[in-house]
């Protein structure tokens, strides 16, 4: 997010935070005012042609989508910075090596999305663009209704004349650097998520451990092992109500950005999907470079989805995980004042930590499959209003 003037750091001075809001606010100026707006004049200008409606949205809706992101993360600045600090707090504590190598393997898994989804979100941008600007080939249908004698790589109008060879290359170089500034930006927010659900996930396998060996200490049965017991207890409800209060925030941070979220992907696959089978069955003609662009992008958006989908799926089969592993352990050694703290360790861990798209429906595989499901249908629909 630093290249798109977010820096999630409070410990600055003025002079450094104001040239960082300035080039966060300059980043969004070139997305809004070189794609966004003039995307969406253009959109009305095309309405009622179904081809051009489609090539208008394949680059309106994500422009939109990620700025609203952009927005979003700009908003929840101070809920990321809580989350990144509770993050450095839980790597300074002391932890055992199974702990350690736990938390590393989600660091691991976490840097290996990340640049999965910063190279594919590259070929995307590179597949929309570099056929532009090295053989001249705009990765649309082209239509004398918005492109003038030189079209552009978007469809787009604007106030001012193109075919002034000045304004013309501004254009095109502004429509560029946006692609990069809201791709790059758009990925970021979904790599800091996934990277949150991973360490969150690898914090409840932790509290698992603690829960499975938490009555170890019982086997004697005396006042000395009652009174270990009892701490330990009171060490694993503080790590859950901990963790709880994570994923709280989390949710206050992210559930308004999937929702954004999975309404956009839905147009978007439906759309793309259609004209993908358009192009297929020789209704619509456009370059090759366009066909593989729209494939790739079809690809990224249900690759990002999916992401998100399996980050939520994996962070409430762990929660679970807790509870069960509660169950499991040896609390039959135990007095009965553990029996009952422990009962209320279970009876909270029941209810899975799961973030929710806007409050409608858990982010997990299942949703995904809704996803699918409804982009599908509306994809069937557009065939049944072409033909």
């Amino acid at each position: 997010m630093k290249l798109c003037g977010v820096y999630f750091n409070e410990n600055l001075p003025k002079w450094q935070k104001m040239l960082i809001n300035t080039r966060a606010i300059l980043t969004a100026f070139i997305a809004i005012n070189f794609i966004s707006i003039p995307s969406t004049v253009a959109l009305i200008k095309v309405w009622g042609d179904l081809t051009l409606v489609i090539d208008n949205l394949i680059v309106n809706v994500p422009f939109t989508l990620s700025t609203c992101h952009f927005i979003t993360m700009c908003y929840k600045k101070k809920e990321i910075i809580e989350l990144f600090y509770e993050i450095k707090n839980d790597w300074a504590e002391k932890k055992t090596e199974v702990e350690r190598k736990i938390m590393v393997r989600a660091t691991k898994i976490s840097q290996l999305i990340t640049r999965y989804a910063y190279i594919l979100v590259l070929i995307v941008i590179a597949t929309h663009n570099l056929p532009f600007w090295i053989l001249g080939i705009v990765p649309r249908t082209h239509t004398n209704i918005t492109d003038g004698d030189q079209p552009l790589i978007a469809q787009t109008i604007y106030i001012y004349d193109l075919n002034v060879d000045m304004y013309y290359k501004i254009t095109a170089i502004g429509q560029t650097m946006s692609s990069l500034i809201v791709g790059i930006s758009y990925t970021t927010t979904g790599c800091i998520f996934y990277t949150f659900i991973l360490h969150v996930c690898g914090q409840l396998q932790i509290l698992r451990i603690h829960m499975e060996k938490i009555f170890e200490h019982c086997n004697n049965k005396t006042e000395l092992d009652d009174e270990i017991v009892t701490k330990l207890i009171k060490s694993t409800v503080k790590r859950h109500q901990r963790i709880i209060k994570f994923v709280e925030v989390m949710e206050s941070a992210f559930n308004i950005m999937f929702l954004q979220h999975f309404i956009a992907v839905t147009v978007m696959l439906s759309t793309e999907g259609f004209l993908v089978i358009s192009i297929l069955v020789g209704e619509v003609e456009v370059p090759v470079a366009a066909m593989v662009f729209t494939i790739l992008y079809i690809l990224y958006c249900a690759s990002m989805t999916l992401i998100y989908c399996t980050g939520g799926q994996f962070l409430i089969e762990n929660s679970i995980a807790v509870y069960q592993a509660a169950y499991n352990s040896r609390w039959y050694n135990s007095n009965r004042n553990c029996r009952v703290e422990l009962l209320m360790i279970i009876s909270r861990a029941q209810k899975p930590l799961l973030i929710s798209i806007a409050k409608f429906a858990p982010v997990s595989l299942s949703s995904f499959a809704n996803l699918i499901k409804t982009s599908a249908s509306y994809m069937s629909v557009l065939m049944a209003v072409k033909s």
